[in-house]
């Protein structure tokens, strides 16, 4: 999924990280979805200190103001 040279940038973020973050998900029945979770799946091996929070956190007004764009 990833090229070698995001590999190795994904490889080099990790390390530069001083702490975990969490990245939420919030999941749809979109046919793309399951595309998007074999990339979290990438990411967070490569990067071991991103996590992919399921469920995530939605923002509701924002979402609805970006959809309007």
């Amino acid at each position: 999924m990833f090229s070698d040279l995001e590999k190795k940038q994904l490889l080099k973020l990790n390390d530069e990280l001083s702490q975990t973050i969490t990245i939420g998900l919030v999941e749809s029945g979109h046919a793309h979805s399951q595309v998007f979770h074999e990339f979290c799946d990438g990411l967070t091996q490569l990067a071991p200190k991103i996590r992919i929070a399921q469920g995530g956190w939605f923002f509701p007004t924002a979402t609805a103001n970006f959809n309007r764009q």
